[in-house]
């Protein structure tokens, strides 16, 4: 029935805010129109001015002169070709016409010629010999108004005449640096006006920058025609890039005449060749201007300019930047100083370690000559007195006690231990500095120890020393003197020792040694001034070990000391800098010792460390780090607004001046924004090196990041600059660009390709296969379910890319269409949607997250911004956002080509809940890895789900059209629909589904059935039936079920809650305690007496308690009481407002549960309107009058008083509030005093007991009281003998077990409550699911201008009589398509039943023979790896040639959508063609391509190491895999296995393979799959030290653990594994999915394929055959052939970066509507993938 709206809220702003922010808003308007005003002031076109001219002779604050203005007469009259002017103008006018888009007409005149006699009009115009823009022209007009330019006539005549430009000299600026960027507004003037005046010459750069066009394209160059449109932009630039950095065979090898005696290898010519040139880079000079070390560069055939590249000369005195429009009359010097150092960017596997080896070893750092020996001694002296002053002056300074301890406290009341650093001498507090009270204990056991052994000693010594004189007076007879002096030696050695013991006993006495954060940050801050010779390396975190190990093997034993430096200890300044003094946080090598060392006491390093290395290796994760520890060493003149704890312990990398620092995989830092690469640029160095075998991945942007690692040459260093005058032009292929980009890279860039050296390189070739699957069915229809959201996401976001204007109208249109029909569907009863209870159909429903409703979200909420409406060009590149949209949804179809539990998105696993339901229990990263049976299961309970939900669709427009045909009074036609709903079931019980009808529209359609048949009465023609007459029970036992199922927990846990009760009650009556809580018992009260009576009248048993159990805090607040007197009282107090609160609150428990009982419809209704149980419903609109479909639990709020408030104020101010929640002050109220309340004093830095975490009520508190503690507390003092003590013990135990029952209590009645809740909203729906449509009564109908009397909630349900039609047709038409969906969920469940049987049958031994098809009679071989057949909805088979012909042959479907249906040959089913599956039921093998090493020839090198192709193929037949695994992950094992048995055709004991893959889940499943094959592998699980340890595990650096094998296979993902690592002990690398980046690709080729490798390689790749997987590979094939022998170099992809439009059409197959698998002619029903070009 209708509900009363609720009241709408007021608006709480007040007069003086509303006028405040009218105010706000007129000054920020003002504003706008102030610095509006001022940039119309540059924005404006000046059409006309009138300027004086400059005479001849002017000085030199006139300007000077830059350019030169030619004019011609505009017309001439009959005598001005005989006159010429007769005295010297002083002014002119100039005047612009046209504007923009007309052709502009500059004009000027002389005033001379404005008086009598001469021409008029036109004819004593003058206008230039060169038309300029009209832009040009306003600028000239602009600058002369302004001043900033001024004329002077310089010739004339009667036809022509020449006008000086002259600057001003408040137009000239002086930039303090070359690359100085400041541009205002009047420089885009000058920049226009000299650009038309003055332009530059033709094919240069600065005609670029001028903004000149070049219409005769003089200046772009022809780069031909391209191989491929889908070729990105790095691939094009690649070629240029590497040519130009390429060197001449014919350079130098000599090294600097280095032999490389401490080298172990022999160097190939290449590698020295390089080092020639890197020691050339280092030294200087003429030799480092060209890669043959000639003076002139080699193919440039220019000299530099003598300027500055970024600024050209103009006129005799005057330099401007053309790209900025600055002028200035300072020279800046064309000499740029370049890097002492380059880039090294020879491709992978050549060997760059050894190059920078042998760099290091040839070229070491020389320091100075020493001179003045005697000065530096005089200066060493002084210093030495200087020291010994400042040290007395600390002694003076010393004898007063500082204390500056890290918690800011610099009382003196501390009563735990005092240290005092070793360096400051500062007092700390121990526990503040690290030190607990077990080491405090220890250092005191330690100290009395020492004490003990210093008095033994002694006493010892005293003896021998009595001993030994009386041996020397001759106390003893027959005694001689070698004895007495032997005793005399012992004495003294005993004194020696007793000395020793007595200062180890003084230094034991005293504190531990200590440094304060402050002297450990200072001496970790000291700096090594001038070059040192160490060099820094920086490589990934994984390729660290390899490093160290590369230049173990290569360097001779004592030549480089090595040393590993791993950052700073986080905890070294901080609280724990006294505990873990030890930690060493470098490693050092010299290659004939490997130890771990620690620096002094402190555990830092500092730059001193770094120093005496000649090699130190660090991360970039070590970088990124170090940026947060004082790189700059101004932490400490940094204002901060609170003084800092703890000191920060400062980076030595920027502390020492390095020899050398190189960057490897230097393509890392490309990006000159990441935090690695700030860090980079701050370490100071004499020589950079940046070292990576892909510089270029994305473009020449990532030249940039290098170019600004090495600090030049200018501009390059600057990426505002490099975009400018590089990258723009260079994209445009202009040709000054690429010289200019060409010269420095020519110097700078050594770029050595496999291919170019060879026949130096001699490494063993790669072979390549391919080896193509076929998925299995179940595969097969996850598959197809993933591609029908993602396929439309994908496609939709590219539309979106390619036309924003119209996509966004036809979104548009989809969501009125869209918003029109969920209007008229909630018409009905309002139960679409609204199942709130996780009912029967929801838990399934969780199981498979498709996120199709996020991505929609995504879409439709994000604003739509045009980004191709400017350009151009069709086919551009995607921004990175745009490649996201695109590829999130194909990410999805690649995983689940993997394996269906692969990704975020995969199937979850299985698992029963309470009920009974199936619900997701995690996936791959919880270790649930499910096999394909499980999986199958799991599909077919979610194929069923849709089903059912399909059906409950169905029924929903079924019982919307009965109600639509109530209101118009057509009963017989309502009375149809909903026996129609009731069929729904039995339908789906005879067709042996079972699919389950929704329990509300089934109540919906039996509750409304009798009221449509008494409505129709008797003589109506309605056919009656058997159930007419017990439709009232029936509806009545839909309703217990339903309450059943929501609520069904509510007596059990009744019965729960009286069972703890009962024990609280018993234990209440032994302890003695009197009323509902724990007051009343004696115990206590005695035991405190007995305390009383004690020495010290029971102070210590309380500083016990408040100290080591309470903390210090009393149910959160201070404790209050100084003596056991007032402990009793705040005993007491506790424990009767416990009773007193638990006794309300189990009046209120019996308050609800006779509420939950009755059920009362007020209480009902209350439950479903409650404002703090619902957030949004679609039966309550919020405050601003927005509804929201489905409701949504609240949630609760962090703050407990807050929520009290609200409830409190909800309560009185007219909302409705459920029973429940109206009850939740007093739980809380009674949750507060019955366990620990949260407090924290703002002083206290440790843990303390009893604290936990607010939480409202019953959400998981648990800790006890402070009075239950106490009590504890008190309990262990009971004494256990004398009178009563029995008793006492007793009473004791029932009272603390009372006060632990009162707990779980609690917890049980929250979940009862809980329960009780659940029911009465079930109730609610109930009521709200029987609800129909009806026509609104005279009094609701709207008027105009009126307000609608029905409430917004109710306007579905209760509508106008006019409205019934449309709502009848949207029903109708809704029905259709929830129909056909129905048909086809229906059609997959049988399917995948069917599927379910066949593979149960062949794993459990049944008949797997041929198949023989009912139509042709023909035997289909199921051992055939072509083998398919097509399984129909009814779940009989055929082959798919007869498939193919039954569909051909059926007639058209009326509908152009409509799919074509034929009927089933074996039970004449009619069966549509969008619903037949083609399942394989052969090998999942299709076929295995190999591909030989180029220059392999015929592949007699892959024969020999894999067999040949009939040898793998028996041999990988014959192996049986353990498990169901997924056909990509079991095909994948079967290679493993085969690869590493040593009894194969070219197998060996040694063989090893590498597995990548994109995705971590995908490896997890290999990884266990190999495990349960025993096939020994390391899985590189995370980064970090797990990746190390997997790494050195199967290179054999560290043993494995005992019991298991070496691994044979290595699992690593492409992002972390595939990039620097030398893996050449394996020979065979496995790509578990294809590469969309081919340098990605080739990084993880290039593992194997390297220097050391002495056996043929091989790369094995496997696809699924009809999926995405081939449109990735078909893209990456064109891009590595559009760049051949480069385009394997790109480099690491890149959020998508590189990706055109067209190319994102390759990945998204079009759907092509056409005849199934194997037939030739098209027809209509199914669906193919093509890919085209």
């Amino acid at each position: 029935m209708p509900r009363k709206k609720a009241a709408p809220q007021r608006n709480e702003a007040s007069a003086a805010d509303a006028k405040r922010a009218r105010e706000e808003a007129d000054k920020a308007a003002a504003d706008a129109a102030r610095k509006r005003a001022r940039s119309e002031a540059f924005t404006r076109s000046v059409t006309k001015v009138v300027a004086p001219l400059v005479p001849e002779k002017h000085r030199d604050d006139d300007g000077v002169e830059v350019a030169r203005l030619n004019g011609v007469r505009a017309r001439r009259g009959d005598d001005a070709s005989t006159s010429s002017p007769a005295s010297v103008p002083t002014r002119l006018t100039l005047e612009v016409a046209g504007d923009g888009s007309k052709v502009p007409r500059l004009a000027w005149s002389f005033a001379d010629e404005e008086k009598d006699g001469s021409p008029s009009g036109d004819e004593r115009e003058w206008r230039p010999e060169r038309d300029p823009s009209f832009h040009a022209a306003s600028a000239l007009l602009f600058l002369i108004e302004r001043g900033r330019f001024a004329l002077r006539l310089d010739a004339r005549d009667a036809t022509r005449c020449t006008l000086a430009v002259l600057v001003a000299p408040d137009a000239l600026e002086s930039p303090t640096h070359p690359e100085e960027f400041a541009r205002k507004g009047h420089h885009g003037k000058q920049r226009a006006a000299l650009a038309w005046l003055a332009p530059p010459r033709r094919r240069t750069l600065e005609r670029y920058a001028a903004g000149i066009e070049e219409h005769d394209d003089d200046d772009v160059d022809d780069v031909g025609p391209q191989l491929s449109p889908l070729v990105p932009a790095s691939h094009n630039l690649l070629r240029d890039v590497y040519e130009a950095a390429k060197p001449p065979r014919d350079c130098p090898d000599g090294c600097d005449g280095c032999a490389f005696t401490e080298l172990v290898p022999t160097p190939r010519p290449y590698q020295r060749r390089a080092v020639d040139w890197m020691i050339r880079r280092e030294r200087g000079g003429v030799p480092a201007a060209s890669k043959r070390g000639d003076s002139v560069e080699e193919d440039d055939g220019k000299t530099s300019s003598s300027n500055h590249p970024l600024w050209s000369r103009l006129g005799d005195e005057v330099y401007v930047n053309w790209s900025t429009g600055q002028l200035t009359r300072d020279r800046f010097d064309g000499g740029v100083a370049e890097p002492s150092g380059g880039i090294l960017a020879d491709e992978m596997g050549l060997g760059k370690t050894v190059e920078l080896l042998m760099c290091v070893l040839a070229h070491r750092f020389e320091p100075p000559a020493v001179v003045k020996e005697e000065k530096k001694e005089e200066e060493e002296e002084e210093e030495a007195g200087t020291g010994e002053k400042v040290a007395d002056a600390d002694d003076d300074e010393q004898t007063e006690e500082i204390v500056g301890c890290v918690c800011g406290n610099t009382e003196d009341d501390y009563e735990g231990m005092w240290l005092a650093c070793d360096g400051c001498r500062q007092w700390s507090h121990a526990r503040c500095v690290g030190y607990t009270k077990a080491d405090e204990t220890r250092h005191r056991k330690k100290a009395d120890a020492a004490i003990r052994a210093s008095l033994d000693a002694r006493a010892e010594w005293e003896r021998a020393a009595a001993h030994a004189k009386s041996l020397a007076r001759g106390g003893a007879r027959y005694v001689d003197d070698d004895t007495a002096s032997d005793a005399v030696k012992v004495a003294a050695r005993l004194e020696e020792i007793s000395e020793k013991k007595n200062a180890d006993a003084d230094a034991a006495a005293h504190a531990p040694p200590f440094l304060c954060g402050a002297c450990v940050a200072r001496r970790a801050g000291e700096v090594v001034s001038g070059p040192c010779r160490a060099t820094l390396v920086v490589c990934p975190t994984p390729i660290l070990p390899q490093w160290r190990a590369e230049l173990r093997r290569h360097a001779k034993p004592g030549a480089v000391r090595v040393l590993v430096y791993e950052g700073q200890p986080r905890d070294a300044g901080g609280p724990n800098a006294g505990k873990r003094r030890t930690n060493a946080t470098f490693q050092t090598d010299t290659f004939q010792t490997d130890e771990r060392l620690s620096n002094a006491s402190d555990g830092v390093v500092s730059a001193a460390n770094l120093a005496a290395a000649d090699v130190v290796l660090t991360t970039y994760d070590v970088l990124r780090g170090d940026l947060h520890h004082d790189p700059l060493g101004d932490a400490g003149s940094r204002a901060s607004r609170h003084v800092k704890r703890y000191s920060v312990i400062p980076t030595p990398l920027t502390r020492l001046t390095w020899w050398r620092v190189v960057l490897d995989e230097a393509q890392m830092v490309e990006s000159s924004t990441a935090a690695a690469a700030a860090m980079a640029r701050m370490v100071p160095a004499v020589h950079r090196w940046a070292v990576t075998g892909t510089p270029v991945s994305r473009g020449l942007e990532d030249l940039q990041g290098l170019f600004a690692f090495l600090g030049g040459p200018s501009p390059f260093a600057d990426a505002g600059w490099w975009r400018r005058m590089v990258q723009t032009p260079y994209e445009a292929h202009h040709h000054s660009a690429r010289e200019f980009l060409h010269r420095s890279l020519r110097r700078l860039m050594w770029r050595n390709a496999r291919a170019d050296v060879a026949d130096e390189l001699a490494l063993p070739p790669q072979g390549q296969t391919v080896t193509l699957l076929r998925p299995s069915g179940i595969e097969a229809h996850w598959y197809q379910q993933q591609r029908k959201v993602c396929e439309g996401l994908a496609r939709d976001a590219l539309r979106r890319i390619k036309d924003p204007r119209a996509f966004k109208k036809e979104r548009e249109e989809e969501r009125r269409k869209e918003r029109m029909r969920r209007e008229g569907a909630s018409a009905a009863w309002n139960g679409r949607g609204r199942r709130l209870g996780r009912g029967e159909l929801d838990e399934l429903a969780d199981l498979i997250d498709d996120g199709e409703d996020e991505a929609f979200e995504e879409v439709e909420e994000e604003e739509i911004v045009d980004l191709t409406a400017n350009d151009d060009d069709e086919d551009r590149y995607l921004t990175a956002e745009e490649s996201r949209k695109v590829l999130q949804p194909l990410l999805r179809l690649r995983q689940a080509c993997n394996h269906p539990q692969a990704g975020t998105h995969g199937v979850r696993s299985l698992a029963k809940g309470n009920g009974g339901g199936v619900i997701g229990a995690g996936g791959i990263h919880s270790g649930v890895i499910m096999t394909m049976p499980q999986i199958h299961a799991v599909l077919i309970d979610r194929q069923r789900t849709e089903a059912e939900e399909a059906q409950r669709l169905v029924a929903f427009t079924l019982n919307a059209s009965a109600g639509v045909a109530m209101c118009r009074g057509d009963y017989p036609a309502a009375v149809g629909h909903y026996r129609e709903v009731l069929r729904l079931e039995l339908a789906g019980a005879e067709d042996g589904l079972n699919l389950r009808l929704d329990s509300l529209q089934r109540l919906h359609a039996l509750h409304n059935l009798r009221a449509a048949l008494e409505a129709a009465g008797p003589d109506a023609p309605v056919a009656r039936t058997l159930r007419d007459d017990s439709l009232d029970d029936d509806a009545e036992t839909e309703r217990r079920k339903y309450v059943a199922q929501r609520a069904g927990g509510v007596f059990a846990a009744a019965a729960d809650l009286r069972k703890v009760s009962e024990s609280v009650k018993k234990n209440a009556r032994i302890c003695g305690a009197s009323g509902a809580g724990p007051a009343g018992a004696a115990w206590w009260s005695a035991l405190i007496d007995s305390h009383s009576r004690s020495a010290d009248g029971g102070r210590s048993t309380l500083d016990r308690l408040v100290d080591n159990q309470l903390s210090g805090r009393w149910q959160g607040r201070e404790v209050a009481f100084t003596d056991l007197a007032g402990f009793r009282f705040a005993l007491e107090t506790a424990l009767d407002e416990l009773g007193r609160r638990r006794e309300e609150f189990l009046d209120r428990l019996e308050h609800l549960a006779k509420v939950t009982a009755d059920a009362d419809p007020v209480d009902v209704e209350a439950a479903g309107k409650c404002v703090l149980c619902v957030a949004k419903t679609t039966m309550h609109d919020d405050d601003d009058g927005v509804v929201f479909a489905g409701r949504q639990r609240a949630k609760p709020a962090s703050n407990r008083e807050r929520n009290l408030r609200d409830i409190d104020a909800r309560s009185g101010g007219g909302r409705t509030l459920c029973q429940h929640c109206a009850a939740s002050p007093l739980f809380k109220r009674y949750e507060d005093v019955l366990f620990g309340h949260l407090g924290m004093d703002a002083g206290m830095t440790t843990g303390g007991r009893g604290r936990i975490a607010q939480a409202d009520v019953g959400d998981g508190r648990s800790a006890p009281s402070s009075a239950e503690v106490a009590l504890k507390f008190l309990a262990t003092r009971v004494p256990k003998q004398g009178f009563g003590a029995v008793a006492a013990k007793e009473s004791s135990l029932a009272h603390l077990e009372m006060m632990e029952d009162m707990r779980r209590e609690f917890t049980r009645a929250m979940i009862l409550v809980k329960h009780q809740r659940e029911e009465m909203y079930a109730r609610d729906e109930l009521a709200m699911a029987t609800t129909r449509i009806r026509v609104r009564a005279s009094h609701e109908v709207a008027l105009g201008g009126l307000p609608d009397p029905v409430p917004e909630h109710l306007r579905a349900s209760v509508v106008h009589e006019w409205e019934l039609d449309d709502m009848e047709e949207a029903y109708v038409a809704d029905r259709a398509a929830y129909e056909d969906d129905l048909r086809k969920a229906k059609s997959q469940v049988r399917f995948l039943e069917r599927l379910k049987d066949d593979e149960e049958r062949e794993n459990g031994g049944g008949d797997s023979g041929p198949f023989e098809c009912p139509v042709c009679v023909e035997e289909v071989d199921s051992s055939a790896a072509a083998a398919e057949l097509a399984v129909l909805p009814c779940g009989h088979r055929l082959c798919v040639g007869c498939t193919d012909a039954l569909v051909s042959r059926a007639p058209p479907p009326a509908h152009p959508r409509a799919p074509r249906c034929f009927k089933c040959p074996t039970c004449r089913v009619r069966t549509a063609a969008d619903e037949v599956n083609y399942v394989a039921k052969g090998s999942s093998r299709v076929k295995c391509v190999r591909w030989p090493a180029a220059g392999a020839g015929d592949g007699a090198d892959m024969d020999a190491s894999l067999g040949t192709e009939r040898e793998q193929l028996q041999h990988e037949a014959a192996l049986v895999v353990k498990g169901s695994w997924g056909t990509k992950v079991e095909a994948v094992v079967r290679r493993v296995m085969y690869l590493l048995d040593p009894d194969r055709p070219g197998g060996h004991r040694d063989a090893k393979c590498l597995v990548f893959s994109e995705w971590e889940d995908a490896l997890r499943v290999v990884a266990a799959a190999l495990k349960a094959n025993d096939v020994p592998a390391a899985h590189t699980l995370g980064g970090g030290r797990k990746l190390r340890d997997a790494i050195d595990a199967f290179k054999g650096v560290a043993p494995p653990p005992a019991g298991e094998p070496s691994p044979k296979a290595l699992l690593m993902p492409l992002r972390r594994g595939a990039n620097g690592l030398n893996l050449t002990e394996a020979q065979h690398v496995i790509l578990l999915e294809p590469v969309l980046d081919p340098g990605a690709e080739a990084q993880a080729m290039k593992r194997v394929d390297r220097i050391g490798q002495t056996m043929p390689t091989c790369v094995h790749r496997f696809l699924l055959q009809g999926t995405v997987e081939e449109n990735v590979q078909e893209l990456s094939r064109r891009r590595r052939e559009a760049a051949p022998g480069e385009a394997e170099d790109v480099g690491r992809a890149r959020s998508g970066s590189g990706l055109r439009i067209s190319e994102v059409e390759v990945l998204i197959p079009r759907r092509v509507v056409g005849a199934g698998a194997g037939s030739a002619d098209a027809s209509p029903g199914t669906e193919t993938n093509v890919l085209t070009d």
